[in-house]
């Protein structure tokens, strides 16, 4: 049945045949996974340390995201890709995140999708680039950690009347996010990966990451206690020891006072004689 003139079409509304083929999608493989130590990176911090923004209009301050890599998106049961990353604000993961992100089940994109350039075969700058664009991605982040495609590591583009354009900066406007090289360990592996840094430029840290501020701030704290400690210790002694000194001065000053009166006693015998 056709709609009626003037009904609205949802883009994500799937025909019949569709739903048929919904039923016997494989959404989970055993296939090997480039990039894991880089996909945990991405995705560890901002469930430990982003603070999700509200969406425009909403003033909710505990906002739920998904964030995921190596899921699936699919756009139709047949059109999909699997990025190494994406993020959605305003649903929360499911328990079995092996589950796909269907596109049609909650009528909207992922905000984020991020790829890892593993070969010069990804498509990342060219047909991933174009069908993100065409299924409303509002932003598209490419990662080449070895420069296969250019001169530069990150790619950071905003869906703009369509079409992807690329920042001139590494943040994510509205979702108080941005990414930056950094070098450093993870999971004892040295190397420079893509970090999520907030809209200010700071990192967001793992979990680990957290618990070792956290114990070097309960370090710092502690000597600081034991610093006050010591210097009201050293305090106290002080005290005690000018307390001394003026027990000590005003014994000798009535030692002075009774000699010098025992002078004076003597001189006046002495005159009356």
């Amino acid at each position: 049945m056709l709609p009626a003139l003037g009904t609205p079409v949802d883009p994500y509304e799937l025909s019949p045949e569709e739903l048929r083929q919904v039923a016997t999608l494989v959404t989970n493989t055993d296939d090997p996974v480039d990039h894991e130590k880089e996909q945990r990176l991405l995705i560890e911090p901002l469930c430990h340390s982003w603070p999700a923004p509200a969406p425009r209009g909403s003033n909710k301050s505990n906002v739920l995201f998904w964030a995921a890599a190596n899921v699936g998106v699919f756009f139709r049961p047949t059109d999909f890709l699997v990025p190494d990353g994406f993020l959605v604000r305003g649903i929360s993961g499911p328990k079995d995140m092996s589950t796909a992100y269907f596109i049609w089940e909650h009528k909207r994109p992922p905000e984020v999708v991020i790829e890892i350039v593993s070969n010069r075969r990804g498509h990342e700058l060219t047909s991933k680039r174009v069908k993100y664009a065409q299924w409303g991605i509002k932003f598209y982040i490419v990662f080449d950690p070895e420069s296969r495609l250019g001169e530069d590591k990150i790619y950071v583009f905003e869906l703009i009347k369509g079409k992807y354009v690329r920042r001139t900066t590494n943040d994510l406007p509205g979702l108080n996010l941005s990414v930056k090289l950094w070098t450093g360990t993870y999971e004892n592996c040295h190397g420079t990966y893509m970090r999520w840094c907030d809209g200010q430029g700071r990192l967001l840290l793992t979990g680990a990451e957290r618990v070792a501020l956290r114990e070097s701030e309960l370090v710092f704290a502690n000597e600081r206690t034991k610093t006050a400690v010591a210097e009201k210790d050293r305090a106290i002694a002080e005290k005690d020891r000018v307390s001394q000194l003026l027990d000590q001065t005003a014994a000798e000053r009535d030692s002075l006072k009774a000699e010098l009166e025992a002078m004076r006693a003597k001189l006046t015998a002495q005159r009356l004689r």
